[in-house]
């Protein structure tokens, strides 16, 4: 009987040791991602605060989208007396089903909303917008010449990722290629060529009959996309008229 206690009290010693063990170890981790790096709340566990701050226009448009607003950009900033606000997440509240509008230049942008004849705009820190400002599209003998001038219209550099045309991926495989390459496409511009805030580009697409089955009267789309994931797009025409 008294080896059959000792043996008890000792596992039972040991699991009270094991016990503190897990309750010290838990306690020292609390103390780390309080003091210092990061703080656990279960709002974060399970997917984000609700009310996070953004700086950037992009993050803020994706989260309002997210939220179920529609997003309308506009040609110029709201004339009129605006009331601006200081944070994303007020503005965010104040936009509950509402159409947002956002104007974007090269020193400006703003998110704003028209409610109870009232304007309400919040301004962020950046913003990253690429513009198409002309293209243009010759035939030739073997195919089409495609001239596209770009401009950065955000307030930081960017770089041009990739270019898509009819859904495949064309810079950073055939670039600088001054002649036509059979049942395919090539441009003038690198992969992951910056462009400077303000700063224009003009660069050429070349693409030869039959390339994705495009011809004379084809239409398809060009998708310009960024290295942070904004893209543009523009739908181009395949003229029958031969110029130059």
């Amino acid at each position: 009987m008294t080896t059959f206690r000792a043996k008890r009290n000792g596992v039972s010693t040991l699991i009270v040791l094991i016990i503190l063990m897990v309750m010290m170890s838990s306690a020292s981790v609390a103390y780390f991602y309080t003091n210092g790096f990061q703080t656990i709340r279960p709002s974060e566990m399970s997917g984000g605060s609700q009310n996070q701050e953004y700086s950037v226009l992009n993050d803020a448009i994706n989260d309002l989208q997210k939220n179920g607003n529609e997003i309308v950009e506009v040609e110029s900033s709201p004339s009129g007396s605006i009331n601006y606000v200081t944070s994303y997440s007020t503005f965010k509240n104040l936009a509950k089903k509402q159409t947002v509008y956002y104007f974007v230049e090269s020193y400006k942008s703003i998110l704003f909303i028209e409610k109870e004849d009232k304007i309400y705009a919040w301004a962020p820190q950046k913003w990253e917008k690429l513009k198409i400002l002309s293209t243009d599209c010759d035939l030739q003998t073997p195919g089409w010449l495609i001239t596209i001038t770009i401009k950065n219209m955000g307030n930081y550099p960017l770089a041009i990722s990739n270019i898509h045309i009819a859904g495949d991926e064309i810079a950073g495989t055939n670039f600088n290629t001054e002649n036509y390459v059979p049942l395919s496409a090539s441009c003038t511009i690198k992969k992951n060529t910056i462009l400077d805030q303000d700063e224009s580009i003009t660069f050429e697409i070349r693409v030869s009959n039959y390339y994705k089955y495009l011809k004379v009267g084809s239409i398809c789309e060009i998708k310009l996309s960024t290295s942070s994931g904004y893209y543009i797009k523009r739908m181009i025409n395949f003229e029958s008229s031969k110029k130059g």
